[in-house]
């Protein structure tokens, strides 16, 4: 799996291997697309909100799932190098959920979503020429 970044105009685009397209922004106050940050961000979101269906589905939990909502903030740390020092993952589960089935689903969607497992254990970063 694939993406390409490239100025397309007046904007920057990120394309996938299928080509679907979104903008991206040097500034998390620009309105033309998403930072890194937030990409990063919403990748952590997307995949704990996928881990969370799919746990749906495998314990045939029959839930409104327009009622699940992940948040992601990214703190920035302060000092050199530039980075992201930490993300809260706020999850909003739906009604009727037990908290003790709710903290099992939490507990198993950290442990299933890929991004947050590399964004926790880290992954090497090769750069090369194309």
């Amino acid at each position: 799996m694939e993406t390409k970044v490239k100025w397309q105009g007046t904007s920057m685009s990120i394309t996938n291997d299928k080509q679907f397209q979104v903008n991206g922004a040097t500034l998390q106050t620009n309105d033309q697309g998403l930072s890194p940050i937030e990409l990063i961000s919403s990748s952590l979101g997307l995949c704990v909100f996928i881990s969370m269906n799919k746990l749906f589905d495998r314990d045939e939990v029959d839930v409104d799932r327009e009622q699940l909502e992940v948040k992601v903030l990214a703190t920035k740390a302060e000092g050199a190098p530039s980075r992201i020092e930490s993300f809260q993952v706020k999850i909003k589960f739906p009604d009727g959920l037990e908290p003790t089935y709710k903290r099992k689903l939490a507990i198993s969607a950290e442990k299933a979503c890929t991004i947050g497992n590399t964004i926790q254990r880290g992954a090497e970063i090769k750069v090369v020429e194309i």
